[in-house]
């Protein structure tokens, strides 16, 4: 009988190695091909890992021992903190090179590993496409046809001779699929158009019948939001709810990672875009939410941590990929998870004024711009009732290497921004890698347990949350 552990793996294998067929095809878009082979990149050196191969680890990265050190620090004196703190310092660091280095190993094994022969167990007879098949040029996993899309369209509006021009999904999205389109001019739509489609099995469990209404009571109240054009709530036509928007002009900046092209005359106007965003009462997106935004982040905290109980075990993950990720545990993200919980909800008190809209993912990647200028702010499907701080320690990493901090708040509190403090702006920080962790491990958990899983959720569960992991750490190491 196979193990659960080399049925996932076997299963991942093939994830890649169909990702990379699609991908090597002529007609495939450059960027799309580039992004396939970064994220297999990084699946496959995650497996040489979990498989004792030619990928091995650097510096191992002792989490049993962070974690015992995070818990002495929390309650350690003055003078025996620094020791505490050289030795934590000794331990997490070392992780973020231990990532570059293994996938700079990866990239070179790449086409190596591409060319060795797949063995027969991790052959799938159904997956193995006949000769004369075609592979969706312009599609990613999950993501509709053309075909469909269009059908839709002469349907939802009989008689108005839509014609799509062009379809093109966006690679990267981890909780929607992103589609742009375009369509012939007519009197009846914008011919730029974007559908935002909810994706299969997505962890962070978010919804575009939710993220449709944010949209239309901010950019109604004149926020540089998507303007939203319509929902539709039935899975028949795409085989998923989905919404359609105009879309705005502009590029990104810079993406998660990095801020790229990103100036700061362009972070000025950022704490500007923000100040309108927090200006108004959240009730205005969410009618019953809390007036406090105290109440509106305990209740957020309760929601992801019982996200998480309800969604892994106290086993350890199968596979050699070395972490527990349930609540009860000493080690790994589930002792991380439970300690930064714990960590929030003892100074949840810092947490002061009244609810405001929070967009929860404030970074160079959801922005559009021209220039130094902002047209708008996409992705709104964190979006939430809580506290304005929440968004600016989102970004405060990536806005700190184009301008100093201290101007970007300045800007802020000029342009109507509430005034908040250190505390605040920490315990926002805690909470970001503190959330991102908690979906990661939930992902995890359910590629371990052999659920079907695309080439976007394997980058999640092997790279993402082991990186997040560190991030988490660090930033506890850090509070304390």
């Amino acid at each position: 009988m196979t193990s659960p552990a080399r049925d996932w793996r076997s299963h991942a294998l093939r994830t890649v190695r169909k990702a990379l067929r699609q991908a090597s095809d002529a007609a495939a878009d450059a960027s799309a091909l580039r992004n396939t082979h970064a994220l297999c990149n990084r699946v496959l050196a995650r497996l040489c890992k979990a498989a004792e191969a030619q990928v091995a680890d650097v510096v191992p990265f002792e989490t049993s021992a962070a974690a015992r050190l995070l818990s002495q620090l929390d309650s350690a004196n003055g003078a025996q903190r620094p020791a505490i703190i050289r030795q934590l310092a000794a331990i997490i660091e070392p992780q973020a090179t231990r990532c570059e280095l293994r996938e700079a190993l990866a990239a070179k094994q790449l086409a190596q590993i591409n060319a060795m022969p797949i063995p027969a167990e991790f052959v799938d007879s159904a997956d193995v496409p006949a000769s004369q098949d075609v592979p969706d040029r312009s599609s990613i996993s999950d993501a509709p046809a053309a075909a469909q899309i269009q059908r839709y369209l002469t349907q939802r509006f009989p008689g108005a001779g839509l014609r799509l021009r062009t379809c093109v999904a966006v690679p990267g999205g981890r909780s929607k699929i992103t589609v742009m389109m375009t369509i012939e001019p007519n009197a009846l739509l914008p011919t730029e158009l974007v559908l935002r489609l909810d994706r299969p099995a997505s962890a962070q469990g978010t919804r575009v019948g939710d993220e449709f209404s944010v949209l239309q009571a901010l950019h109604g109240a004149g926020v540089r939001a998507p303007q939203p054009l319509w929902l539709e709530a039935d899975r028949e036509p795409l085989g998923a709810p989905f919404l359609v928007m105009r879309r705005s002009i502009g590029t990104a900046p810079g993406d998660y990672w990095s801020a790229g092209r990103a100036s700061p005359a362009l972070c000025r106007d950022l704490a500007a875009l923000l100040a309108d965003v927090h200006r108004p009462d959240a009730v205005i997106a969410w009618p019953g939410a809390a007036a406090a935004a105290r109440d509106c982040v305990c209740e957020m905290l309760q929601v992801y941590r019982e996200r998480w109980r309800s969604n892994t075990s106290d086993a350890a993950m199968t596979s050699g990929l070395e972490f527990t990720s349930g609540p009860g545990s000493t080690s790994g993200p589930g002792f991380a998870l439970q300690f930064g919980y714990d960590w929030l909800e003892r100074r949840v008190d810092c947490i002061d004024g009244s609810s405001t809209p929070v967009h929860g993912d404030v970074h160079f990647g959801n922005l559009l711009a021209t220039g130094d200028n902002i047209d708008c702010l996409t992705d709104w499907e964190f979006a939430h009732a809580g506290h304005p701080a929440d968004d600016l320690a989102f970004c405060r990493r990536q806005i700190e290497s184009v301008l100093p901090w201290s101007e970007f708040l300045k800007c802020y509190r000029a342009a109507g921004g509430r005034a908040v403090n250190a505390a605040q702006l920490q315990f926002f920080e805690i909470w970001t890698s503190l959330r991102n962790l908690t979906l990661a491990s939930i992902v995890m958990q359910t590629v371990s347990e052999g659920a079907p899983a695309d080439l976007q959720t394997l980058v999640i569960a092997l790279d993402a949350r082991p990186r997040l992991e560190a991030v988490l750490l660090r930033a506890l190491a850090t509070a304390l």
